[in-house]
Formats: C-alpha cells, structure tokens, sequence
C-alpha cells in the first residue's frame, strides 16, 4: 500500500481547502504523474500533492528519531510521533477515534 492509496481511500473527507488548491499534473515530473494516473484515475493532482506532504512528515519525524536528532531534544520521541500521526489523520478528514 502507498500513500497514494490511502489519500485515495479517504479522499472523499479530505478538507475542501486541500482538495481545491491549486495544484496540476504539469507540477509534477512525468515519472511520478503518470503511474500515479495510471494507477489513480479518478484521483486529481492535489491527491498526489497530499500524499507527498504526507510522506515528507511522516520520514521527517522518523528521520530525526533514527538519526538521534530528538535525543536531547524531547522527552517522549513516540508521543510527538503520535501528535504527527494525529495531524496527518486531520489533514486527511478523518477522525483519530
């Protein structure tokens, strides 16, 4: 499963603010567009662009867990994964519950 396929999943919730923005197919490079509308053709662009903001957020918070960068920093590395977790599922529409 891809994050595309769960942007996809739950598209229909997703905030018309996200879903409306202004974003293209000509804002991605053909390599990733094109199997994305292969694979996805009832999705339109701004489902690619949430999935790749979602992506970007969640390898952040694992990077800078994995290469040591909250050590120091925060107390419960988990627990500000989970508020990012939380933040992803807002962004998505959906409820945490």
């Amino acid at each position: 499963m891809t994050v595309l396929d769960v942007v996809g999943g739950a598209w229909d919730h997703v905030p018309a603010e996200t879903r409306e923005d202004k974003t293209g197919w000509e804002d991605f490079q053909a390599s990733l567009a094109e199997p994305a509308r292969a694979q996805f053709p009832h999705l339109p662009p701004q489902a690619l662009s949430l999935s790749l903001r979602i992506w970007g957020r969640m390898y952040g918070a694992v990077a800078l867990e994995v290469f040591g960068y909250l050590a120091g920093q925060v107390n419960d590395p988990a627990e500000l994964y989970r508020r990012e977790v939380d933040a992803i599922v807002s962004l998505l529409g959906l409820s945490g519950e």
